[in-house]
C-alpha cells in the first residue's frame, strides 16, 4: 500500500524517502591552492531506492567559482531490505589564499519507519586555501635538443670530416 506523505512538508524537503539515513562527506584535498580546484563529495546513506534521492542543498559563499558533477549511486538487497548509497560530487575553485567554508548540510527527508519527517545534518568545515602554486604543464615537455654529450649528433660529425673533404662536396654540389 502506497501512502501520500503527510504535509506540510519541512523546510527544504525535496522528497527523499527512506529509513536511517545519513549524510557523509570528504573533502580533496584538505588544503588547497588559490586557483585549484577543490572537490567536495556529499554521500547519502541508508535504506531506500538511492536513484530517487535528490542532491543535497548546497549553498556556497558569495563570489566562489563552484560547480555540480553530477552523482552516481548504487543499491544492493541485504536480507530483503533495499539498501543504497548516493553519491554527489561538488567542485569549488578559490581566487584568492585564505579560508573556504565548505557549508553545512540540512537534508529533510522522510523516514518511512518511524513515519515521521527527519532532518540528517553535517556541520560546515573550513578549507585553508594557500597562495597559487606554479602552474603546472598542461602537456608533456618535447625531448632535449642537445644530447647529454654536448652539440647535436650532426655537428660533432661534420666536425670529425676533414674540411678538404668538406670543400670537395660543396664543389660536387654545384
Amino acid at each position: 500500500a502506497v501512502r501520500a506523505l503527510p504535509t506540510p512538508a519541512p523546510a527544504g524537503f525535496a522528497g527523499a524517502v527512506g529509513a536511517g539515513l545519513r549524510l557523509e562527506r570528504s573533502v580533496t584535498p584538505t588544503q588547497g591552492r588559490a586557483g585549484e580546484a577543490v572537490v567536495v563529495e556529499v554521500r547519502v546513506v541508508g535504506e531506500g531506492n538511492a536513484s530517487l534521492w535528490p542532491a543535497p542543498p548546497m549553498t556556497w559563499p558569495p563570489g566562489l567559482r563552484s560547480y555540480a558533477e553530477g552523482s552516481t549511486d548504487s543499491a544492493a538487497m541485504q536480507a530483503g531490505v533495499l539498501r543504497g548509497a548516493k553519491r554527489f560530487r561538488f567542485v569549488f575553485v578559490p581566487a584568492e589564499p585564505g579560508v573556504v567554508t565548505v557549508p553545512a548540510i540540512a537534508y529533510p527527508w522522510y523516514d518511512v519507519r518511524r513515519r515521521a519527517s527527519a532532518v540528517a545534518s553535517l556541520p560546515a568545515v573550513a578549507v585553508p586555501i594557500g597562495e597559487a602554486g606554479e602552474q603546472a604543464a598542461a602537456r608533456a615537455l618535447p625531448p632535449p635538443m642537445l644530447v647529454p654529450g654536448g652539440a647535436p649528433v650532426v655537428v660533432r660529425e661534420s666536425r670529425a670530416v676533414p674540411r678538404w673533404a668538406l670543400a670537395l662536396l660543396r664543389v660536387a654540389a654545384v
